[in-house]
């Protein structure tokens, strides 16, 4: 077991990951009751809504987000308990640790800016001020997640 120093880096990204997802959480608060009782649940490969629901589903956004980080926040808490694409020895094991890390931060953040567009837009669909999500959303989503991911294990292979 070795204690990663938290950075300034560090910090900046926990702070902006907590702020996106206090901003999805206001977001529902503020805008529930202005929608309608119906609207999307689920979207198209393109960005389209192809279901719907009663706008009470609006919660399970910001409700996995906040999983979903505090997850990752305790699994952050414990690298030498996860999973390495390299053998962790004692001469490796702090980079490699601060490598895990930071991708979690990363990702961390990256999911909550999703579910933040993914919460706006949704209730501006519900609303009639936007027709879907764009087409872009979903390769942006799946880009950055596996790049992201991509990145850090090419990342740790350099770095034993």
């Amino acid at each position: 077991k070795i204690k990663i120093q938290t950075t300034r880096t560090d910090w900046i990204l926990e702070v902006i990951a907590l702020i996106g997802l206090l901003l999805t959480i206001f977001l529902v608060i503020i805008s529930y009751n202005d929608l309608p009782d119906v609207i999307p649940r689920h979207y198209t490969g393109n960005g389209q809504p192809d279901g719907y629901g009663t706008k009470s589903l609006l919660f399970i956004v910001p409700a996995m987000a906040i999983a979903i980080y505090i997850a990752m926040t305790l699994a952050a808490r414990y690298p030498n308990t996860l999973n390495y694409p390299v053998r962790i020895t004692l001469e490796n094991a702090s980079k490699q640790y601060a490598n895990l890390i930071m991708m979690m931060r990363i990702i961390k953040l990256l999911i909550v800016a999703m579910s933040l567009y993914l919460t706006f837009a949704t209730i501006q669909i519900g609303l009639g001020k936007m027709h879907g999500l764009g087409n872009w959303f979903l390769p942006l989503t799946v880009l950055s997640l596996l790049g992201t991911i991509g990145i850090f294990i090419h990342r740790g292979f350099r770095l034993s």
